[in-house]
C-alpha cells in the first residue's frame, strides 16, 4: 500500500488531522524529553519551496521528531524497509510520509510526487546519514535526493526559489546523561547551474551536488574536533591494548604482544563516520570512555598511595593493628572531640583551620592549644560544682588523655586507615573497571555491526 497520498496539508496550511497528530507528537516528546532546541530556525522560511536535507541515520522515530520540532508542515521520505509495522504505516499514513520503496517504477512515482510537492511550495524531507559512501547507486534514497533537488531547483518559478538546508541531529543516546534534543538547521546549500538540461549533464550536477552536500555533513557542529577526535581514539587504543594484554597473560604460551596492536582502519573510519553522521552516539560513548578512564585513575591513585605508604604497610600485623586501632580507639577518639567542641567552635569562627590541621606555623599551633586548655579549664571547673571531688579526679586527666589520643587518631585515619580501607576498594575497583572496559568494548563492537553497511571496507 503506498503512504504518497493524500496531502496532510493543502497550499501549505496543515489539516486538522495534521496538526492533531503533531500536537500529540510534541505532548509525548516533551514526557520524555525535556527539552527539544530549534537551533537556528530563522534560516527555514516559514513558505516556499524547501528540501530538507537531515545529516542523519534514517529513522521513523527521528522523522516523527522533526515533525513535532518544526513548525512548518513537512512530507517525510520514509524507506519501506522502516514500515513493517501496522501502527508505523498508519502514523506515516496520517503525517502524509513519502514511501521510497524497493521497486524501481515506484520509487519514480515517488521521486515525481516530491518534485511536485516542491513545485506546489511545499516541504520535503529526507535522511542522508545512511548513505553509503563513494555509493553512486540509484536505488538508494541518498543517492535520489542530489537528483530530486536538481529537478525540483530546475522546476521552481523566479518568484518562489527553491531552498535547500541540511539539518544536523544531537540526540540522546544511552549512557549518555544528557536528556536534550537539538536540531540544527545549517545555511541553505545551493545545487549548480542547470541551464544544460541534458541527461548527461544532469547526473554531473547531481554529482557535484552530493559531493558539496557530503561536505557540508563533514561539517557537523556538533562533531568532536580534531583534538577531541584523537584523544578519544588514544583512549580506544588504550582501553583495547589493556583488554588484549589482560586476555593474552593468562596464556602462558601467547606470542602476541600488545605492542604491535593497533586501531583497524575500519573501525577509525567507523570513528570517524559517527562523529559527522551520529554525533550523539559518539558523544555516549565518550561518556562511557570518560567514565572508565576516571576509575582507572583512582586506582592508580590507590596503588600509589600503597607503594608510598612505607614499611608498615608490608607487614600483614602492622595493617592488622591499625584495623584494630582504629576500631577500639573511635570511642575514645569520640570522647576527646566531644571535651573538645567549644574550643573548636571558636578557632573555627577565627578560622584558625585555614591552613589544615597539620601543616600550620608553631604560632598557630600555641592559639589552638591555649584554646584547648581554656576548654578544659572550664570544664573541669564547671564539672566541680555538679560532681563528687573523687568524680572530678577522674575526669580532669581524662580530658588530657582523649584530647592527646584524637590527635594520634587524626594521624592514624590520615596515614595508615585510609590506606588500608583503600586496598579493600581497590580489588572490588579492580573488578568494577574490568566490567567498565568490557561494556565500552562491546558497544563498539555494536557499533561496527550497526554502521556497517554504509562503510564499504574490507574488514
Amino acid at each position: 500500500m503506498s503512504l504518497t497520498a493524500p496531502s496532510p496539508y493543502s497550499e501549505g496550511r496543515p489539516t486538522g488531522a495534521y496538526r492533531c497528530l503533531r500536537r500529540a507528537l510534541r505532548i509525548w516528546f516533551s514526557l520524555n524529553f525535556h527539552h527539544i532546541r530549534v537551533l537556528q530556525a530563522e534560516k527555514l522560511a516559514a513558505s516556499g519551496p524547501a528540501l530538507l536535507v537531515v545529516n542523519h541515520p534514517a529513522s521513523f522515530l527521528d522523522a516523527l521528531l522533526l515533525i513535532a520540532a518544526l513548525d512548518r508542515p513537512i512530507r517525510c521520505f520514509i524507506e519501506s524497509a522502516l514500515l513493517q509495522r501496522p501502527m508505523t504505516r498508519a502514523w506515516a499514513k496520517g503525517l502524509g510520509f513519502i514511501e521510497w520503496p524497493d521497486g524501481q517504477q515506484e520509487q519514480t512515482s515517488a521521486f515525481s510526487l516530491s518534485c511536485e510537492i516542491l513545485r506546489k511550495g511545499g516541504a520535503v524531507l529526507a535522511f542522508v546519514g545512511g548513505q553509503p559512501e563513494s555509493s553512486n547507486s540509484p536505488n538508494t534514497l541518498a543517492a535520489a535526493v542530489p537528483m530530486i533537488a536538481i529537478e525540483a531547483e530546475s522546476d521552481s518559478p523566479a518568484t518562489a526559489p527553491l531552498s535547500i538546508h541540511l539539518i544536523h541531529l544531537h540526540l540522546p543516546v544511552a549512557p549518555s546523561q544528557s536528556s536534550e534534543i537539538l536540531v540544527h538547521i545549517d545555511r541553505p546549500l545551493h545545487a549548480v547551474d542547470t541551464s544544460d538540461g541534458a541527461a548527461a549533464g544532469q547526473q554531473a550536477r547531481a554529482a557535484a551536488f552530493a559531493a558539496e552536500m557530503d561536505r557540508a555533513c563533514r561539517e557537523n557542529p556538533f562533531r568532536l574536533r580534531v583534538g577531541d577526535l584523537a584523544h578519544f581514539l588514544t583512549g580506544i587504543e588504550c582501553a583495547m591494548r589493556q583488554d588484549f594484554e589482560e586476555r593474552w597473560t593468562r596464556r602462558p604460551n601467547s606470542k602476541q604482544r600488545v605492542e604491535d596492536f593497533d586501531l583497524s582502519p575500519y573501525l577509525v573510519r567507523l570513528i570517524h563516520h559517527l562523529n559527522y553522521r551520529h554525533p550523539g552516539r559518539l558523544t555516549a560513548l565518550c561518556e562511557t570512555l570518560r567514565a572508565y578512564q576516571e576509575k582507572r585513575r583512582g586506582l592508580a591513585q590507590i596503588a600509589l598511595r600503597e607503594e608510598t605508604a612505607g614499611r608498615w604497610y608490608r607487614s600483614p600485623i602492622r595493617r592488622l593493628a591499625a584495623w584494630v586501632e582504629t576500631v577500639i580507639g573511635g570511642p575514645i577518639a569520640a570522647y576527646g572531640l566531644l571535651n573538645l567542641l567549644p574550643a573548636w567552635l571558636g578557632l573555627h569562627l577565627g578560622k584558625s583551620f585555614r591552613r589544615g590541621l597539620w601543616d600550620v606555623p608553631a604560632g598557630v599551633w600555641m592559639v589552638r592549644l591555649i584554646a584547648a586548655l581554656a576548654c578544659y579549664t572550664g570544664e573541669i571547673v564547671a564539672a566541680a560544682l555538679f560532681l563528687p571531688r573523687w568524680a572530678v579526679g577522674y575526669y580532669a586527666p581524662s580530658l588530657l588523655a582523649s584530647g592527646a589520643y584524637l590527635l594520634r587518631y587524626l594521624w592514624l585515619l590520615k596515614t595508615r586507615t585510609n590506606v588500608v580501607v583503600a586496598s579493600l576498594e581497590r580489588k572490588r575497583g579492580e573488578r568494577r573497571l574490568r566490567f567498565m572496559r568490557k561494556k565500552l568494548i562491546a558497544e563498539i563492537n555494536r557499533d561496527q555491526q550497526r554502521f556497517a553497511w554504509p562503510l564499504k571496507t574490507v574488514r
